[in-house]
């Protein structure tokens, strides 16, 4: 999603367009919200990465162009939760806030480590989004972890040639 500030976006009974223009072809944005100050449109999916002129249109006037850039979201992480883990009990489902994960269709491959300083253990990718990860943590019900404390590392591409990682947080199996 992104928004682009301005001024008479939404003209009643009048359809509001956003385009973006990579110098041969043009992408219609999905509109999802509008009033007179600003726009919030969706990426088409579709869109290779580099740079688009983008417009938006309301009935016959078309605003000045603005330049908007699409590439990958840099890998980071926003949130874990939880971060704990009762000792008995059923193995619950981590979630990973943050952005630069890919999707299930991303070539790229992507891990989730836990590490005790000991040992490394690789977690379950349940669900796989550029923004949000669903981890069941390493051993599930059956063998779960080891009492102690983890760090939690994100890597993307764990097997290419441009592994990149990120910290997640502590972990806690109590």
């Amino acid at each position: 999603l992104f928004a682009i500030e301005g001024e008479g976006f939404f003209v009643y009974g009048e359809r509001t367009t956003v385009e973006l223009f990579d110098g041969t072809d043009a992408f219609e944005a999905r509109v999802l919200f509008r009033h007179g100050g600003a726009v919030l449109a969706q990426v088409p999916t579709d869109l290779a990465d580099g740079d688009y002129d983008v417009t938006v249109t309301v009935g016959d006037n078309t605003s000045p162009s603005t330049t908007f850039g699409v590439g990958p979201l840099p890998l980071a992480v926003d949130r874990m939760r939880p971060a704990h883990q009762p000792e008995e009990g059923t193995t619950r489902p981590i979630w990973i806030e943050g952005s630069g994960f890919g999707t299930e269709a991303d070539e790229r491959g992507l891990a989730v480590i836990w590490d005790d300083g000991l040992a490394t253990f690789e977690g379950e990718v349940l669900f796989r989004a550029d923004r949000k990860l669903v981890v069941l943590p390493p051993g599930g019900d059956e063998d779960p972890l080891p009492l102690g404390s983890y760090t939690v590392t994100v890597v993307l591409d764990p097997d290419g040639d441009t592994e990149e990682s990120v910290e997640a947080g502590a972990y806690a199996v109590e």
